[in-house]
């Protein structure tokens, strides 16, 4: 009886390292199967993200070159632009104020204040 238990152990010891090794094999081959599919995904993974960068900097430069402006020097035009602006906004109104203000402060200091104001407004026009 003992040696029949023995053997049975024995072989049933036999099975299992069998069964175990078995196991391990097959493990071992899907982590070598695993690490070639994350190789080969990392690998599209890159190619694709290249492209994409690729294209979205294609598409960002014809961006760029549809949107450049090149804006003219105007200052120049500016300057005279903005004088003759000045010059409408003030004297609209200050030819109808005018003749009132002279009136009341009389030649010489409506005068003066004339070329005061004038004064003024070159100096805001320099600015």
């Amino acid at each position: 009886m003992y040696l029949q238990t023995r053997r049975y152990l024995g072989s049933a010891a036999q099975l299992g390292q069998r069964k175990l090794r078995a196991a391990q094999a097959e493990l071992a081959a899907a982590q070598e199967l695993g690490q070639s599919r994350l190789l080969a995904a990392q690998e599209l993974g890159q190619s694709k993200l290249t492209s994409a960068a690729e294209l979205g900097q294609s598409k960002l430069t014809a961006l760029k070159g549809a949107l450049h402006y090149e804006v003219p020097d105007t200052t120049l035009f500016s300057l005279v632009g903005t004088t003759l602006n000045l010059l409408n906004g003030t004297t609209g109104p200050g030819l109808l104020a005018l003749p009132l203000a002279f009136a009341r402060c009389g030649w010489l200091m409506g005068t003066v204040m004339l070329l005061g104001v004038f004064a003024l407004n070159h100096a805001s026009l320099l600015l």
